[in-house]
């Protein structure tokens, strides 16, 4: 974003099997400790929100989450130019 890509021309999908970790992702807040403990290390897409680490609402808006479990196949998600994934065949 700090590229000077537009947002709005963005789009970000997140998909996890679990309604929980999909529901915590939805709501941006992260506790503190999730992130490197002082202000000045922290990147720039984490802000304090109280007791709180808050994604930055300019990173968090073309974001979009799904529960789903990607191995059932008749998943429609749309196409992608690049896909990022971690944990996926645990």
């Amino acid at each position: 974003l700090d590229a000077g890509f537009d947002p709005a021309m963005l789009q970000i999908v997140g998909v996890d099997a679990m309604r929980m970790a999909i529901e915590r992702a939805e709501s941006g807040c992260y506790a503190a400790g999730a992130a490197a403990p002082a202000a000045a290390e922290r990147p720039w897409w984490l802000v304090e929100s109280g007791q709180q680490l808050r994604v930055h609402p300019r990173l968090h808006a073309p974001v979009r989450f799904r529960t789903a479990n990607l191995l059932d196949g008749a998943l429609e998600l749309g196409s992608f130019d690049l896909v990022f994934s971690r944990n996926f065949l645990i």
